[in-house]
Order: structure tokens, then sequence, then C-alpha cells
């Protein structure tokens, strides 16, 4: 269902058709991308907006599942409107609500369910209410039909709450879907007698503890872990995605192929950091998994082959670092043209420069923080150096770099936010982050613990009361929690930041219109000395001239140094000059320091475009 970027099909469904087709190339099953329908009535720059805002989309369901919160819906979608009104043209709800329920009932018009034996609902982000509405309208045609849920919105405790609200969904699953819906198959034809302890019925009441994750995914798998009961295994045996009815699907809906698809592959599951107290991305994973690059490799190879894509994403919350650099190695090897997005940590594990040659041409990195006392209480496992260090190095490598400063993270402090707003007077050359103010995710550590956050009382988030009446926003338990604190204090103090941000991003945008290319910090390196060309808001553009050992200093900073370790390799010169001459630099915004450790914060001119 929406709302899934159209320009990519969907992971969940060809994992799971790839899987049931292994485990028995007897079943049928078809997979239905309701979302590239939506895209192509609603425009594919109308549908882009609101799936970025979520709450949008999930407005234009809400009517059809509780037509008294028309009006409010109505508001609600009014005001994400107004939250992106540079990225879109006005809609009208009543105009876009229309074309919904009309997609909706062509769709339902579309599919022989006489002749269906089960239906699956994939429930992500922002697909909860459209998934209820398509399955209600579903058990009206043919009650008998059985109709499971599954998905990252279904993890945990919120699988019993939707069985006990939503009496037109008869299983859910809870945590990954190819072994426990193997099972679910094999149960409703009568071949078990009893279901796992992922597949969740309504009778069921015992659920009180997390997913467990999947353990053997039939004979293949089983031959794979035989002597070897390490979960790093287990991804292995599960089959390259079948895409086949999403592309099917484009030449309907989009025809003359407006669009090439970028298509998505999974390298692991879960996180291999899994500490950060604000996430609850991992709910539905049981330890951090990964294949082998070989593995990926072959998928990736397979994929453009049959589809001949040559975009690729990977889905996972952050890549292995070992896998990785063999990947994007073989990669480079292969002389082909692949593009890749991936999630990384800001650390000095990753090799940008050659994951840059092996095709990463986009990367998030979780950089969520810029002053040291919130990264602490975030528990991020790296400092402002490492963050800053990212940055550079994937401008460095010519890589784009995504990424979210969180704001209001409970219990922040007026001198946290002065911290973050001196280290964004040095990030000017770096393309700007995006501001993302602090949501209290279901199970993440904040919600865990909220005494220790400032967190008085938790419950259902505000914006469901929009979208739902009382008593399922009450009995419902959400991915996104609402909460009482200091909410307001936050919003307050890091209203500056958030200008600032405003500001950063007005910065390139300018650079965008004024057809500047090049990084705006970069040196040019005459052998002798460096000519370094610095761009500023609203200034002229600044030349430094650094000679001889100056050059030498600046140079040695390329990568994060220590003043111990910079004294060392220039004994000739006192800590005191050293220090003094970094501090000059520094004072000019073209070094970074934390502490005692520093960064040169200009690029190589050569050969860089933005």
């Amino acid at each position: 269902m929406p709302w899934a970027i159209f320009t990519r099909p969907s992971i969940q469904l060809a994992a799971l058709k790839a899987s049931l087709a292994e485990k028995d190339p007897t079943l049928t099953v078809n997979c239905h991308h309701h979302y590239l329908e939506v895209a192509s009535r609603l425009g594919g720059e109308e549908y882009q907006w609101m799936a970025r805002s979520g709450w949008a989309g999930e407005a234009l369901y809400a009517p059809l599942l509780y037509p008294e919160m028309a009006d409010s819906s109505a508001r609600l979608f009014g005001k994400e409107q107004a939250r992106f009104r540079k990225v879109r043209r006005g809609v009208d709800f009543g105009w876009a609500s229309g074309e919904i329920s009309r997609c909706l009932g062509d769709f339902i018009k579309s599919i022989p369910w006489q002749d269906i034996d089960l239906v699956g609902l994939t429930v992500c982000f922002n697909q909860f209410i459209p998934a209820l509405v398509v399955a209600r309208e579903i058990k009206a045609i043919r009650p008998e039909l059985p109709l499971v849920f599954g998905g990252s919105s279904c993890a945990g405790l919120s699988a019993q709450s939707i069985l006990d609200e939503f009496q037109w969904v008869d299983f859910v699953i809870s945590g990954e879907g190819e072994a426990p819906l193997g099972e679910l198959v094999d149960f409703l034809r009568g071949e078990v007698g009893q279901l796992g302890p992922n597949v969740l019925t309504r009778e069921d009441t015992s659920f009180k503890k997390s997913p467990q994750t999947q353990l053997l995914l039939g004979k293949r798998q089983a031959e794979l872990v035989v002597g070897c009961p390490s979960a790093r295994n287990q991804l292995a045996s599960l089959p390259c995605p079948d895409y086949r009815d999403y592309f099917n699907e484009i030449g309907r809906y989009f025809p003359g192929a407006p669009f090439v698809p970028t298509l998505p592959v999974e390298f692991s599951r879960g996180c291999w950091w899994g500490k950060c107290t604000f996430c609850n991305l991992n709910l539905q994973w049981d330890g951090y998994r990964a294949k082998t690059a070989v593995q990926v490799y072959d998928e990736v190879k397979s994929l453009a082959a049959t589809h001949g894509c040559l975009d690729f994403t990977f889905t996972d919350n952050v890549l292995p670092v070992r896998e990785a650099r063999e990947f994007f190695a073989m990669i480079a090897a292969s002389n082909c043209d692949y593009s890749f997005f991936a999630e990384l940590r800001a650390s000095q594990r990753y090799d940008f420069p050659a994951f840059r040659v092996g095709g990463l041409r986009t990367a998030q990195v979780g950089i969520e923080a810029l002053s040291p006392g919130l990264l602490r209480r975030m528990n991020k496992g790296v400092t402002v150096m490492d963050n800053v260090a990212a940055m550079k190095e994937a401008v460095a490598a010519g890589i784009v770099l995504e990424g979210n400063l969180i704001l209001g993270f409970p219990g922040s402090t007026a001198d946290e936010v002065r911290e973050t707003l001196e280290v964004l007077a040095f990030l000017l050359p770096f393309l700007p982050l995006d501001a993302a103010f602090f949501f209290l995710g279901r199970n993440s550590p904040v919600d865990q613990f909220p005494d220790q956050y400032g967190i008085r009382s938790t419950g259902p988030h505000p914006r469901m009361r929009a979208l739902l009446p009382a008593g399922p926003v009450k009995r419902l338990d959400f991915l996104v929690k609402g909460y009482r604190g200091d909410l307001q204090h936050q919003q307050r103090i890091w209203r500056p930041v958030k200008m600032a941000i405003a500001k950063w991003h007005d910065f390139h945008r300018r650079r965008i219109q004024s057809g500047l290319s090049g990084p705006p910090l970069s040196y040019r390196d005459g052998g002798g000395f460096l000519l370094v060309r610095q761009e500023q808001t609203n200034s002229p553009v600044l030349h430094h001239r650094l000679r001889g050992l100056s050059r030498r200093i600046y140079l040695a900073c390329e990568k994060n140094i220590e003043l111990d370790t910079l004294a060392e390799i220039f004994p000739e010169v006192s800590r005191q000059r050293l220090v003094a001459f970094l501090g000059d630099l520094e004072f000019k915004k073209i070094v970074f320091r934390e502490n005692e450790n520093y960064l040169s914060l200009a690029v190589p001119q050569r050969g860089l475009e933005w």
C-alpha cells in the first residue's frame, strides 16, 4: 500500500515471494504494488511529498476507515502541506481523498478474490491506515479469506493490539517474515498443527516478548548452518528478491517508462552498534547478521541483468564494515557503472574513497548531534570530530552525504545548544544536514527509561488523535508516541539551531542557482605552497596561501590527528607555536578542533564537482 517510494519496488514483497517460491515452487504468489496506481493518479510530485510527510498520506485514508475523522484529517493534511510548501504545489484534500477512494475501488474490483487462499499486507511506516482500509474492504467481499499483517509497524506488542482492535485481521507476523509466513502457509494447508511464536492469532494472548529471529528456512538453510550456530549465516539462504510483478505494473501505470527504478538490496539485518537511545528501528530484528560480499555482489549482478537497472539502495540500518569493503572492491573491479545508496556510521572504519570507486554515490550518515554531551546521552559511540570528519571525507571522495540533526532531545541544555551552534559555524562548506525534531519511538531506550530523560508521561502521538477516534487511539500500540516533559522548552531553545540550518540550506541553494560548482572550501597544491579558497555567507570569497611548513602542517591534519602526534612530526616547531598557528586557522574556520584533536576542512579541488 502507499506510501512506499513509487520509483522503487517493495523489497518486502519481493523477498517474501522469492522465499515462498523456493519453499514450494507449486505455490502461486502474486504481488500488488498499489502505491504505483495511487502515484499515477495523484501525480509523481504530489505523491512524493505526501510519502515524505507520512502524516499527510495517512490523513487521506483515515476518513475511509472512520468517516467522522474527515474534518480533523483535512486539517492535519493542510498543516503538512504548509510544512512542505517549498517542494509541492497545492493539493485539495477533497480531490486527493476522492482519487484515493476511486483507486481503492478499482483495485478491489481487479482481483479475483474467490481464487485467493491467503492475503498478506506488509505494513511499514505510513502504511498502517491504508492497510487497515484495504483489509476491511477485502473482508467485506469474502469474510472467510485469511488475512495476515506483517512488517515493522507490527513488531512487538503492537501486533496483539492490532488483532484485538480490528476483527478483519486474522494473523499478524511479528518480526522477520520469511520463515513465519511459510509456517502459516503450511498451517492453512493442514500440514502442521500449530504456529510458531512469531505468528499471532486472536486466540493467542500469550505474546509478551520481542519477536524471535527466524532460525531455519528449509533444507538449504539447514545445510548451511550445520555445525555453525553463528547467526551471521542465517541470511545466506535467502534467495534473490523477485521484482517481476513490480516491473509488470510499471508498464500499466507509467507507460513510456518515465523513470528507471532504483532496486533495493539487503546486505544485513539489525545494527552492529545497536545502542542509540533514541532508536527503535530494530524492533523486528534480533541481533545483527550480514550476507557475504560475494552473495550480495551476485544478487546485484543478477538484478541488473534481469531488469536493466544500475541504481541500487541498500535497506540496511548500517552496512557491515569488512564485507562492505570487499563488496565495493568487487564492484570497482567489475567496470560496471553501478550506483549505490547506503547508510553508514560516522567512524573511521569506512573507506570513503574506495567506496566511491565502487559505486557509492550517496550515503546517509547518522550524525544526529554535534554536542559532546548529547552524543554521550544518545549513546552514539562517536565524537563530534568523528561526525565532522565523516562530512569532510564524503566531500573529498565525491559522495553526497545526507544526515539529520536531532533537535529537542529530551533534557537538552542551553550549553548543548550553544555547542551545536559553534560546530555548525564550521560546517558551511559541507552539504547541509536536515533538522529533525525528536520523536519518541516505541520501545526505544528513551521510551523504556523515560525518567532518565525528564519525560513525565507517554501516550499516543497527538497527530494520531486527528486520524483515529479516541477508543482505537487509546488501545493501539503505535511506533511513534507522544510524551509530556520539557517539549515546549526544547522547542524554544533549539529555535536558533533550526534557523542556522535553514541558512545553511539557503547558502547551498543559492550556490546551485548561481551555477557554482566544486566544494565551497577547497585547496590547490602548488608543491611548496597551498592555495585555499573559502566561500562565505553574504561575503566575498577568501583566499589563504600556506607556504612551506604551514602547508605541511595543514596537510598533516587531513585526517583527524592529535596535537601530541603533530608535535612529534614537527619537532622543529614548539608546542606553543603549533597551538597558536592551528588556533589562527581554527579562527578562520578552515581547521576544526575538538579538545586537542585537529582536522583541516579544505578538500583538494582537483577533480571534484558538485
